[in-house]
């Protein structure tokens, strides 16, 4: 088979191209790229694709990198190729950052891709990562410590982005432009070994080939079985994560964890979602590694209160059967931002003829059993407290050693920080419970109790939700 042939089959079965799409081309003028542009360009006529390379100078090489510029430029009008050249101060760019050069040079370079293909309305960007590039990959993500997603190394296609040589070797590669007479230029501090990829690249992957020839091919062929196997495993945390995170409604950016449901989960599955949290709320994956996962993990036993400090200024704290994930001070977690009714959201639902209120609450997903919500009997409510009046207000505020809930549905009450201290919730964090009261009296305390009077029941003509956080619609 030839290599052209090849990147047709590979390209088929992993669904990288189309006909008629349009291809932003990473050319850095290196012999991978020079391979990528030659046999997008020999398959353009064919398969209708329209090209359109781009060179990113990023600054750092002088004279070398002019001179790469003025390469690739002269290889596009060769193969009548549209080209531009995009140039950027990549030291400036990482220190202004707080990164290296690499990392700064390789998130400006998909930065500029990405715009071009906007600009263009192309679909696909192709860069010429190839097989020896994703075994090089699986030993730096190996070697660091990486979740199964890290170990299956470079993928095939991530969004726009497409990798039609990940099916080569450098060797197929070299012998390709080789065979067709194509010349390419080489970046001289890929011969370095100072930097920790080219030292995988130039002295520990050749070590082992000498151990066990074609061992890049074999790196490369296992990363593929696991990166299907990541991708099974995703679906798999998707369906765990749905049930067990939420956003906070009181603080935009930061996830809820609900204990139960992670401990109701498989340990891997939950230790991947505890991840995926906090990599979402960081808004990065770097150096979020297992010691966090744990840390939070760990937390899911303590007590309400405690906390954690993790990676990038974010906190972790147990509270009641949760577990918040904020970027800001979790000191005041549970309370509304604006105590004045702002977290507090009352829907009157009308029962009509000839339906049962009871019924109507089961379709509309049941009695909630997380104490964020509460059904009450809207009618007998009213008459209770004169809802409507300056003090029959409902208002969402922090718990106060005055105030107390009916607990028996004949109205005998108890005090509320009573009620706290049976739930053990710690004397400090009692004051910053929130709750959903009418005067003194409290109907719902968050995540922990509702009151039992006025409840619905077969005679309710109109029913009052009473929620936390997540406004409800009417029925």
């Amino acid at each position: 088979m030839t290599i052209r042939n090849k990147i047709i089959d590979f390209c088929n079965e992993k669904k990288l191209l189309d006909s008629g799409d349009g291809v932003i081309i990473g050319l850095s003028g290196g012999a991978d790229s020079v391979c990528l542009l030659f046999m997008l360009s020999s398959m353009q006529t064919e398969m209708n694709l329209r090209l359109f390379a781009v060179h990113v100078n990023h600054g750092i090489r002088g004279s070398e990198a002019d001179r790469d510029e003025a390469f690739c430029k002269e290889l596009c009008e060769r193969f009548k190729i549209p080209f531009e050249a995009v140039h950027a101060d990549i030291p400036a760019l990482a220190e202004k950052e707080g990164i290296g050069l690499e990392e700064a040079g390789r998130g400006f370079r998909y930065e500029v891709f990405e715009k071009k293909a906007d600009e263009l309305g192309f679909n696909r960007i192709a860069v010429a990562h190839h097989m020896n590039d994703r075994a090089e990959t699986v030993i730096f993500q190996l070697v660091r410590g990486s979740k199964l997603s890290g170990l299956s190394g470079i993928r095939e296609k991530n969004g726009r982005i497409i990798r039609p040589l990940l099916c080569l070797t450098r060797e197929e590669i070299e012998s390709c432009l080789k065979m067709n007479g194509l010349d390419f230029v080489t970046d001289s501090t890929n011969l370095s070994s100072d930097y920790t990829r080219n030292y995988i690249r130039n002295v520990i992957l050749p070590g082992l080939e000498r151990l066990r020839p074609h061992a890049g091919e074999h790196i490369a062929e296992t990363a593929d079985y696991l990166g299907r196997v990541s991708d099974f495993m995703e679906r798999a945390v998707r369906e765990v994560y749905d049930t067990c995170v939420s956003a906070d409604p009181g603080r935009p950016g930061s996830l809820r964890l609900s204990v139960s449901a992670l401990k109701a989960a498989d340990p891997l599955l939950s230790e991947t979602v505890i991840y995926n949290a906090i990599c979402t709320v960081a808004g990065r994956k770097k150096d979020i590694t297992e010691k966090f996962v744990k840390m939070v993990w760990e937390l899911c036993d303590k007590q309400s209160g405690r906390s954690v400090d993790l990676k990038y200024g974010l906190v972790a704290k147990k509270i009641y059967d949760s577990v918040l994930i904020s970027r800001e001070s979790t000191e005041n977690a549970v309370d509304s931002e604006d105590v004045n009714c702002n977290n507090i959201f009352c829907t009157v639902i009308p029962v009509n003829e000839g339906e049962n209120a009871l019924d109507l609450i089961e379709n509309l997903g049941g009695f909630p059993k997380d104490n964020l919500k509460k059904f009450f009997d809207c009618d007998k409510l009213l008459s209770r407290f004169n809802i409507g009046s300056t003090e029959g207000k409902i208002v969402a505020r922090k718990a106060d050693a005055a105030d107390f809930m009916a607990v028996y549905p004949d109205g005998r009450s108890k005090k509320v920080f009573d009620i706290l201290k049976d739930e053990k919730i710690e004397a400090d964090e009692r004051k910053k419970c929130l709750a959903a009261a009418v005067g003194h009296e409290v109907l719902l305390i968050r995540g922990v109790r509702s009151c039992e009077i006025c409840r619905v029941d077969e005679k309710t003509k109109n029913i009052l939700s009473v929620s936390f956080g997540i406004q409800d619609t009417e029925a």
